[in-house]
Order: structure tokens, then C-alpha cells, then sequence
């Protein structure tokens, strides 16, 4: 996934952000991508607004490996990088892209999931899972898997998207059929994920929108670049030791203590009360030399100020790991 920063407009030649009428504004983004078993950053760079997430959507097939799973956002969806994976042994998982064509495993002919959906809550039938052909050139078999919302979540969903005063928006009657369900597709097959397990296993995407928050909220990362102005030098250093500390320093102490603490306790740590600790602790440059230096001399501290709140719900690394 990919977040986004704002940055003085006169670097706007370096890190063009959206066209606006108000003049020049910049906005850096940065790629990520992280392995959600061992919570590492697999891939980082940094580029500007424009550089979309489709144009990164390709970057993956450099580190997959056979039986890896990607969850994918919307935003990198490509059809041709879907199939590659699949040529590489590695399983997929993503949100179904609207706008793209859809057809018949079995008779070739294109399908209409506004009809499917009605005529499976007709049959109070609350999963469609089925196999399908993407695109109308490419043909790419997939698994579709759509899992029916609860009705007052499916019409606030609908009602957030008639209030969409975007101009170039009108919604069909087929979006607004489609809002209903949360829809998947996968090359994952049914023997290896049920379709009420494809939707538990796409939640774990969200651990990558935490890295991010913690990232913006506990790091100042945002007030770093809260200047009228600032030399594009500056900047790009800037970004690249926040990235290169993030990377070989904070991932790598948590990631520690989260193993140590679990031992110790069978409890995790929370990466927002780990990165609360951190930014507070590292202030003082003696702290940091005696973290680095003995860092078991810190886990009875860990224990006791970072672990998750007991709650009966499942917190994020519970959901990964149990």
C-alpha cells in the first residue's frame, strides 16, 4: 500500500501532487510492502503523488516466491499481474475492481452481478462464490466471492455514494446493487479458504494502514515536512533516514520485543504503545545507547506499559498469528 505526505509547494517539481486550480502544491508518496508474518518491510520508495499505485502495482513479482499470498487494494489492480503471479505459484487476494468485464465459467458469456446478487437474495442466499473469467481480452480464470452485507451497512454504503458530489459521478443501478456485497477475487481455491474465510484472511491488510498511522502520529512524520519552504536536498534526505530508521531501527526493536514479550506472557505488544515508548524514550541519546546495548534490560517495562488491552475482541496480531 502506499501513504501520502504533503510537502512544501516549492518542491513541486520534485514531488508534483494533483492538479489544482488554487496553483502549485507537492505531495510525496511512499510504497510499502510488508510481510505480515514477520511485520518487515519487504519494499519502500519513495516518489510523488502522481506516481499511482497501479504504476507500483508490478514491483511485487521482484520478491514473490512460490505458495506466497499478496492482498492487494484496488488501487494496483492489474490484470496482467494477477496472471503472473499465478505463473509463479504465488495465490492472490483482492477487491474486486468496478468497471471490469466479467463472464461465464462455463457458457463464455459475460455476467451481470447485479442479476446474480438479486437472484441469490431471492434464495436468502448471504455467499456467491464461483468461478469466472476477467476481462474481455485477457479471460484471466479467477474465483469471484461476494459476501452479502447486512442490509443497514449496504444502505449506508448507498447513501454515502448518492451524497458523492464528485461531478464526473453517476453511479448505475449495477453499483449500487454491488454496494451490498463485499466482493473478492482470488486464485486461492475453495479446498485451501472458504469464502467466510477469504474475508477474514483481507482484514489482515489493515495491519499496513496501522504502520501508517503510526507512522504520521507517533513520529511527527507530517510535521517534519510543515515548513513555507525547504531545499529538494533536504527533503529527500529527510525522507530516506526517516524511512532508512523506520526500516532497520523501529521495525527491528519491536519485532524483537514482540517475540521476547510473547515468550514471556503469550500476549503481544501493540505497535502504537511500543512506538508511544519509543519516541518519548529515544529523546534522551543515554537511553538509546542503553536500548541498543541491553535490550533484554527493557522487557520488564515492555510488559507492563505496551501490552494490548485485555477485550474480548481479537486485536490485530491476534487475528495474524492465532
Amino acid at each position: 500500500d502506499s501513504t501520502c505526505v504533503n510537502v512544501p509547494k516549492n518542491l513541486a517539481s520534485f514531488f508534483p501532487s494533483s492538479f489544482v486550480k488554487k496553483g502549485k502544491s507537492a505531495t510525496a508518496r511512499i510504497q510499502l510492502t510488508v510481510d505480515l508474518l514477520s511485520d518487515d518491510y519487504e519494499q519502500i520508495s519513495l516518489g510523488s503523488f502522481r506516481d499511482n499505485d497501479g504504476k507500483a502495482s508490478k514491483d511485487i513479482l521482484e520478491i514473490v516466491q512460490p505458495n506466497d499470498l499478496i492482498l492487494r487494494d484496488k488501487g494496483y489492480w492489474s490484470l496482467d499481474v494477477f496472471e503472473l503471479l499465478d505463473k509463479k505459484e504465488c495465490y492472490f487476494l483482492s477487491r474486486l475492481k468496478y468497471g471490469v468485464n466479467i463472464f461465464d465459467n462455463e457458457n463464455k458469456e459475460q455476467l451481470q452481478l447485479k442479476k446474480l446478487f438479486k437472484k441469490a437474495k431471492k434464495n436468502n442466499l448471504s455467499v456467491v462464490d464461483i468461478e469466472v473469467h476477467l476481462g474481455t481480452k485477457k479471460r484471466l480464470k479467477t474465483r469471484l466471492v461476494a459476501i452479502r452485507l447486512p442490509e443497514e451497512v449496504a444502505q449506508e454504503r448507498r447513501r454515502k455514494a448518492r451524497n458523492d458530489r464528485h461531478s464526473k459521478v453517476n453511479h448505475s443501478e449495477d453499483y449500487y446493487e454491488r454496494l451490498g456485497w463485499c466482493i473478492f477475487i482470488t486464485n486461492i481455491p475453495l479446498g485451501i479458504l472458504s469464502a467466510l474465510q477469504i474475508t477474514k484472511v483481507y482484514r489482515f491488510r489493515w495491519r499496513i494502514e496501522i504502520i501508517f498511522k503510526v507512522w504520521k502520529s507517533k513520529f511527527n512524520f507530517d510535521g517534519m515536512f510543515n515548513k513555507t519552504s525547504m531545499k529538494s536536498s533536504r527533503a529527500i534526505i529527510t525522507f530516506y533516514l526517516l524511512l532508512a530508521w523506520l526500516t532497520l531501527f523501529f521495525t527491528r526493536l519491536y519485532n524483537y520485543f514482540l517475540i521476547k514479550v510473547f515468550h514471556r506472557t503469550k500476549r503481544f505488544i501493540s505497535i502504537f504503545k511500543f512506538a508511544e515508548f519509543l519516541s518519548v524514550f529515544m529523546q534522551d541519546e543515554d537511553n538509546v545507547d542503553k536500548l541498543m546495548g541491553n535490550p533484554d534490560d527493557f522487557i520488564d517495562f515492555i510488559v507492563s506499559s505496551c501490552l494490548y488491552d485485555k477485550r474480548k475482541r481479537q486485536n490485530q496480531m491476534e487475528l495474524i498469528y492465532c
